[in-house]
């Protein structure tokens, strides 16, 4: 343990473009805390994404940045050589195919850790996880994972489910800390604002092993035969791109939307390219009205955090679920679960011709987002920082 007013020098490493908003959450947390030093190791694309949210984020702090181009395994020995200067090292979510996975094996801090949704070996990847990787790369993630579970001193998890599962095989003190925080400087801008379209939003990268697309087209389908009157009066965002050339899957879903448009009207907006510049997301979800979770349960087992999750904490929006997700409790008086095509259907439906119940949830989202304040995070952070054994 260390005193409060001890100066601490804190590193925080991350690879994984997709986690940005993670970090940039991590670095909020720390900057409230006194005599906190901050050292970033992270790639070019987190950077990028984070400067897009805040400019002036990096000022007073060290930032080490990873060039995806050049060698991971040069860049986690220089990380490993570094942390020498530091109290404590966060590794966030070490994931990747079989060459991260070796150039983890690099990565040895000369520091404490904290690991951050740690992939704690088989009873993790068996239990919560539900990836699906070839013997090599399963292998590999198993003990990369063990052996970096087991060099941990402290654990943090973004799911409470989660750490009552994995409590039953590591001993390690763990902290609940959500993906994303909610921030008073993010203005909700649907709350008291009237338009004639309601706009549902989907998050996350158009894959089959994450999301189920037909059930959209099937509810919206359902609904627009029955209720064709309504087809102006809401729009679909498709807020999430097909990633690779080789997600076939993906792009058979950007083909499906451009023939369900053809036959109801401009109903859906998707994006074609690889990537959504982050200024463009953002824009997208300070307009939405509610995000559409269209998850599959098999992949977001045990309360695993799905894209729209975060965001609804950041934006304050209402969500829909399929009904056994294991949302945060905190957010349930602003979600609505739905069973099947029909009942999402008529979902969609409530929520399109009833403004007040729209209202309603809105209401709730702010509420509800407030209870996952940076405020609140800081001290769980802070109190995991001052009461670490440093000897």
């Amino acid at each position: 343990m260390i005193k409060e007013k001890d100066k601490i020098d804190v590193g925080i490493y991350d690879i994984s473009t997709h986690h940005h908003i993670h970090i940039y959450y991590l670095i909020k947390i720390l900057k409230l805390i006194p005599n906190i030093k901050i050292h970033l190791f992270i790639s070019k694309s987190i950077y990028e994404n984070i400067f897009v949210i805040e400019e002036n984020i990096y000022n007073d702090i060290y930032v080490n940045l990873y060039d995806e181009n050049n060698s991971l395994f040069l860049f986690n020995y220089k990380v490993s050589k570094l942390s020498k200067k530091l109290k404590i090292i966060i590794l966030n979510s070490l994931l990747g195919g079989r060459k991260r996975y070796f150039s983890y094996f690099i990565l040895r801090p000369k520091c404490k850790i904290i690991l951050i949704d740690a992939s704690n070996g088989k009873p993790y990847i068996d239990k919560v996880d539900s990836y699906k990787g070839g013997f090599i790369s399963k292998y590999l993630s198993y003990k990369i994972s063990l052996w970096h579970l087991e060099k941990a001193d402290k654990l943090i998890y973004h799911s409470r489910e989660v750490i009552k599962i994995v409590s039953k095989y590591s001993n390690k003190p763990k902290l609940f800390l959500p993906f994303t925080l909610y921030d008073n400087s993010i203005e909700n801008n649907t709350i008291n604002k009237s338009r004639e379209k309601i706009i549902f939003t989907i998050t996350g990268g158009i894959e089959k092993k994450r999301r189920d697309y037909d059930i959209i087209f099937d509810a919206l389908e359902n609904l627009l035969k029955l209720k064709p009157e309504l087809k102006n009066r809401f729009q679909i965002y498709f807020l999430g791109t097909v990633k690779s050339q080789e997600n076939k899957y993906g792009f058979s879903i950007i083909q499906k939307a451009k023939e369900f448009n053809n036959k109801f009207g401009n109903i859906i907006k998707y994006y074609e390219e690889y990537f959504i510049d982050e200024i463009v997301y953002r824009k997208i979800l300070k307009k939405t009205d509610v995000l559409l979770n269209n998850i599959n349960l098999d992949y977001y087992r045990n309360g695993k955090d799905s894209s729209g999750v975060g965001e609804s904490i950041i934006y304050s929006i209402p969500g829909i679920y399929p009904r056994g997700y294991k949302l945060y409790n905190e957010l349930h008086s602003s979600s609505i679960f739905y069973d099947n095509e029909k009942s999402l259907a008529k979902t969609i439906e409530l929520l399109v011709s009833n403004k007040n119940e729209l209202k309603k949830l809105k209401h709730n989202a702010i509420n509800n987002s407030k209870k996952f304040s940076i405020e609140k995070y800081r001290k769980e952070l802070s109190r995991l920082l001052i009461n670490l054994d440093y000897s």
